[in-house]
């Protein structure tokens, strides 16, 4: 209750950083903000940050002009959304980390997957609820559904807007997605280079 809805500081690491760095690496920032309070603000703020910051182009269809994200929105809100629902609140001193790069974005999250589940469980839609409270309010305002579709939805949104599906990583004591830009073939870079 205390991280849903009010600003408190005994679990005052749970929080969102988010960053554009300039070209592939976290060696230059263009833009930096941390969001802390109820989670949902803390998604929205997350979110205004991601538009702010992931380019968009527009086209010309009939009559309207149709303005598209480089990385869909519905993706990046999907893996925001997961983060601070399943992130592991035991784990304090460590917050949610949203980078956005030339080339990728990753959304980095504190705690590993439980137990039974791995990576190519969750891509098949299987899902344990780690915060029950927080999932159960988050489905309430419609962030999320709790039918484990977060993760398939992701992937067909990427691959949906012609992105490579996106990666799924466990690193040390953190979760991270990785979305590559269309033109991040064109670059060889390492995902591990986001500072934990």
């Amino acid at each position: 209750a205390l991280v849903l809805l009010t600003h408190n500081k005994v679990f005052d690491y749970a929080r969102i950083k988010c960053a554009r760095f300039k070209g592939n690496d976290i060696g230059e920032f263009i833009d930096q903000k941390e969001f802390s309070g109820p989670l949902y603000e803390q998604v929205e703020n997350t979110m205004s940050f991601a538009k702010t910051h992931i380019n968009k182009s527009g086209k010309i269809t009939e009559l309207q002009r149709i303005d598209e994200y480089e990385i869909p929105l519905v993706a990046v809100r999907e893996a925001i959304s997961n983060a601070v629902v399943h992130r592991d609140y035991s784990i304090s001193g460590a917050d949610i980390k949203f980078a956005i790069f030339d080339d990728r974005i990753e959304i980095t999250s504190p705690g590993l997957l439980p137990k039974t589940l791995d990576i190519e469980d969750i891509k098949m839609g299987r899902s344990e609820i780690r915060n029950k409270m927080i999932a159960r309010f988050f489905k309430e305002i419609n962030f999320i559904e709790e039918w484990g579709t977060g993760i398939r939805r992701i992937i067909k949104s990427c691959t949906d807007a012609g992105l490579e599906e996106p990666e799924f990583i466990e690193t040390g004591m953190f979760f991270k997605v990785v979305i590559k830009k269309k033109s991040s073939d064109k670059v060889a870079i390492s995902s591990d280079k986001v500072a934990i």
